[in-house]
């Protein structure tokens, strides 16, 4: 019994045994609705057609089902895929303001980005933005600097909300530049 919960909480280990009782339903199940004539019928047939000569030589009927196989794949990617050829779910960092910026896609979030992270370019440690008011012109500033290597980036002026928005909308245009909208 110990190995059995051991299992069902391993993560390969769970799915074997999800696929095993599946399996056995579905035995079961075929077997109350006496179906297994009609399974075995099938199995006979599709291994008869599989074996019967065919005018067209055999491996030239694999070589079009892989062909085709690829041509379809190739044509799932191409339309997951933005103008630059790179999936529009692998754009996920960038530079602005001198600084390395990381996000996720996210439909969830009301512009579709979410998790907005900046980094050091350098060492790529996390850059925590820290605002302070410009005392002289009576403005609010995003500094970057890194706490671990003394990167600076480009201070920005605006509070940070201000400046986490412009991040945002350059994204978004680079995502229109890679959908070609």
């Amino acid at each position: 019994m110990a190995l059995l919960k051991k299992l069902w909480y391993d993560p390969v280990g769970s799915k074997v045994l999800a696929a095993g009782i599946v399996a056995v339903l579905a035995a079961l199940l075929t077997y109350i609705l006496e179906l297994w004539p009609v399974f075995a019928s099938f199995l006979i047939t599709t291994y008869s057609f599989l074996r019967a000569s065919t005018p067209v030589y055999n491996w030239l009927i694999g070589l079009v089902i892989v062909l085709i196989g690829l041509a379809l794949r190739g044509f799932v990617a191409g339309h997951r895929k933005g103008g630059k050829g790179t999936l529009i779910i692998d754009y996920t960092s960038d530079e602005f303001f001198g600084v390395c910026w990381r996000w996720r896609i996210d439909e969830g979030m009301p512009h579709g980005i979410g998790h907005l992270h900046s980094l050091c370019p350098k060492c790529r440690y996390q850059i925590l933005p820290r605002e302070t008011m410009e005392l002289r012109v009576s403005q609010w500033i995003v500094n970057f600097e890194c706490q671990d290597c003394g990167y600076k980036g480009e201070t920005q002026a605006g509070m940070w909300r201000e400046v986490e928005q412009r991040v945002i909308l350059k994204i978004q245009r680079n995502l229109r530049e890679r959908l070609n909208l």
